[in-house]
């Protein structure tokens, strides 16, 4: 009997020893909510247990823009809002703060739980958070800024997984997902490897990614050029 009891011991240590386990801290930052609107792929409105109405943007990606000029663009941003909708639309969900809790619009800034986690294993992030699944499924691209990093590492994973296997914004772009091309911190263009406009910063990044983000082509090093074409659903 001693054994057992001991033997049970050590498995709940080990349990509470998880480097996935949730602290004191994570559990107090998961607030439950349940969504009543879907704004864009990446925006939703959501009451909260007290009853307030609070918007909320997803951290660590982001959608197609409802608004862009390119059509191409716009039916994937529908495509992406349509299918937040259909998974989170009326539904409970936990919200996890990060460092930074507010953006400048005043919106909370969030992972969004489909069922409360109970670690932050790989496989838990991948089946229960959304801004994961929107990744893994191609409906958006790795958006970090600071300090709201906490997933940085395993979300450009899961975007790279989803480019590699053609999944959504990707499925046309299997010529340029093996074509590494840089961009700065600030700058508005992607540029080759040896650009001397690199010479402060250099954040590589696929040709694909690149496209998808709007960056254009540096006339000084003229890296390799993507021509954009009209993106099937299908």
């Amino acid at each position: 009997m001693r054994r057992r009891t001991f033997v049970a011991m050590i498995v709940l240590i080990g349990l509470f020893a998880s480097p996935y386990a949730l602290s004191a801290e994570e559990q107090q930052r998961l607030m439950p909510a349940t969504i009543i609107r879907v704004l864009d792929g990446d925006t939703v409105e959501v009451i909260l247990e007290n009853g307030a109405r609070q918007r909320v943007r997803l951290i660590g990606v982001d959608c197609p823009e409802l608004t862009d000029k390119d059509p191409s663009v716009r039916d994937y941003a529908f495509a992406a809002a349509a299918f937040t909708r259909e998974l989170l639309e009326g539904r409970r969900v936990w919200l996890e703060t990060d460092m930074g809790t507010l953006d400048k619009y005043g919106r909370l800034l969030a992972y969004v739980w489909t069922a409360p986690p109970a670690d932050f294993a790989e496989e838990k992030i991948r089946d229960c958070m959304f801004n994961a699944i929107l990744l893994l499924e191609g409906y958006a691209y790795t958006y970090m800024l600071m300090p709201n990093t906490k997933y940085a590492e395993v979300f450009v994973g899961f975007q790279h997984e989803a480019i590699m296997e053609g999944r959504g914004i990707w499925g046309t772009m299997t010529r340029w997902i093996h074509i590494i091309v840089y961009v700065t911190n600030t700058g508005k263009k992607y540029h080759g490897d040896g650009c001397r406009y690199l010479a402060s910063s250099r954040i590589p990044m696929t040709l694909a990614e690149a496209m998808w983000r709007r960056y254009e082509r540096c006339q000084t090093c003229k890296p390799p050029y993507w021509i954009s074409a009209e993106i099937s659903l299908e």
